[in-house]
């Protein structure tokens, strides 16, 4: 059952709607993209972790070795909302119609991406987001929801298997705690509810946060597009407004003690 449904059923009113932006992933061999790159007379050696290679009006690329001989690849790029299906979830595509795109990138990421084009099977993934969720739990059902049912946040921070680990490590954390209070070999209603509701103060204040750094990440776009920099400029500028350090305590964010703390003081 995909995530859209199972949030569907607890929440019918939310609906997600499909951003403009389409990702494409591929795998290809590290060692023929260090071939590639060798054979232009680059150095491989700057790419053997994940970098992002910003541009402006939410195009991008993002490549990185996975280990072993796996070597991830991804664009991602506005589309044009009609004309075409958008699916959510791994379409088959031809890179190669993208390549033109891509043509102001540096040689490094042309090279990476036409190896990708030629080698790569190409997946395609329209990017879905919707509001926040006021909860993640409904208490009536007695359900909590999980990874990314309880987050529509299209990929955002490129966290959601992090955030998904959260969830599920504060929810059986909740359920330990309601657990070791049962009575009678039993776990009553009226526990199951207090570790609905002791998952719910802890993930869906966290979600609230993120989604206000979009709000932020929205704004700052909008004044940068309206400043009318040159394309240089424009890239230098999104880098530090938008990455420039101030919204790395998502990725730090220790789960197991804020889940202890809300335990201490329930």
């Amino acid at each position: 059952m995909s995530v859209k449904v199972v949030r569907a059923s607890i929440f019918p009113t939310h609906h997600l709607s499909y951003t403009g932006q389409s990702a494409y992933r591929t795998l290809v061999s590290t060692s023929r993209v260090d071939q590639r790159l060798h054979s232009l007379g680059i150095d491989p050696r700057p790419l053997k972790g994940p970098i992002f290679w910003h541009n402006i009006n939410g195009k991008y690329a993002y490549t990185c070795p996975l280990g072993g001989d796996v070597f991830e690849v991804t664009a991602r790029i506005r589309r044009p909302p009609e004309g075409q299906e958008h699916v959510s979830w791994g379409m088959p595509f031809d890179f190669s119609q993208l390549l033109h795109e891509y043509g102001e990138f540096c040689p490094a990421v042309l090279e990476i991406l036409r190896l990708a084009a030629e080698e790569g099977e190409t997946q395609e993934f329209a990017m879905f987001a919707g509001p926040r969720l006021e909860s993640c739990v409904d208490d009536r059902a007695g359900v909590a929801l999980i990874g990314d049912a309880s987050h529509p946040l299209s990929g955002a921070f490129g966290a959601g298997a992090g955030f998904a680990f959260e969830d599920a490590y504060t929810l059986g954390k909740a359920l330990q705690w309601a657990f070791s209070n049962k009575s009678n070999g039993t776990l009553p209603r009226s526990q199951v509810d207090a570790a609905l509701s002791l998952y719910d103060s802890v993930r869906s204040p966290h979600y609230r946060r993120l989604y206000e750094v979009l709000d932020g990440n929205s704004r700052l776009n909008r004044a940068l597009v309206e400043e009318r920099l040159p394309i240089d400029a424009e890239i230098s500028e999104r880098v530090k407004r938008l990455w420039g350090g101030r919204n790395d305590w998502m990725y730090y964010y220790k789960a197991d003690e804020v889940v202890e703390e809300a335990i201490l003081v329930s």
